[in-house]
């Protein structure tokens, strides 16, 4: 069907061109915001575990730390009944 002019004055032609570009863009503007979607999600991830981790190395330091001073302790003990 083609009509010359819509109510505002716009070729049918130019509208249907430019609805197609507008369609396209919208479809190509979606996948860039599920892949940015997906970025984000995997950094979030990423994040997570680095807090696991340093959560994790932090524990094993303290205890570390823990087992050193007992073992000074007991060091300090033997010195002191010698």
């Amino acid at each position: 069907m083609k009509r010359e002019n819509v109510d505002d004055g716009v070729p049918y032609e130019e509208y249907a061109v430019l609805a197609r570009r507008v369609d396209r863009m919208e479809h190509s503007i979606g996948s860039i915001v599920s892949k940015i979607d997906a970025v984000l999600v995997k950094l979030d991830t990423m994040e997570k575990a680095k807090t696991r981790r340093r959560e994790t190395m932090s524990k094993l330091l303290d205890s570390i730390i823990e087992v050193r001073a007992l073992l000074r302790n007991q060091l300090a003990s033997l010195h002191q009944n010698q």
